[in-house]
């Protein structure tokens, strides 16, 4: 056999070695490509709208009023770019301050762990006094472009 019907032979080998692979992970790609049609669905349910002002400062404003906290100030900062190239969602970034016993606190950040919007934690600064407690906040929502 000439090395070049050898070389050959190797190329569609590896290439029927391939195919075969392919067709053995394809098997269950309809129900992998449901998972994450789920997933991402469940994402979506969890990201706010920018434009939605009104409704994105009342959502903050219900996890005052359950965890007992106080604002001093709640605010979004900056705009968020739906235009972020790659971004399927983006970040609409909050400054907030809150004061409460340390029970308060820490039941508002369990609330807004446990809230009905996923968001990221930036940072915090935290100070006290007496039985009181501030915290200083930067999050993140997650957001629909």
């Amino acid at each position: 056999m000439s090395s070049t019907l050898a070389a050959e032979l190797d190329q569609r080998s590896a290439e029927g070695k391939r195919y075969h692979a392919n067709l053995l992970n394809a098997v269950q790609l309809n129900e992998e490509l449901q998972t994450v049609m789920d997933a991402n669905r469940v994402v979506k349910e969890h990201a706010i709208n920018p434009a939605d002002l009104a409704k994105n400062l009342q959502y903050f404003y219900r996890i005052e009023a359950e965890s007992g906290v106080k604002y001093t100030d709640l605010r979004p900062i900056g705009s968020a770019n739906p235009k972020r190239s790659g971004s399927v969602y983006i970040p609409v970034n909050y400054a907030i301050t809150v004061t409460g016993d340390f029970l308060n606190i820490i039941t508002f950040l369990r609330n807004l762990e446990q809230g009905a919007h996923f968001y990221r934690l930036n940072g915090l600064v935290a100070s006290g006094k007496d039985s009181g407690a501030t915290l200083n906040l930067n999050v993140d929502l997650l957001g629909q472009p």
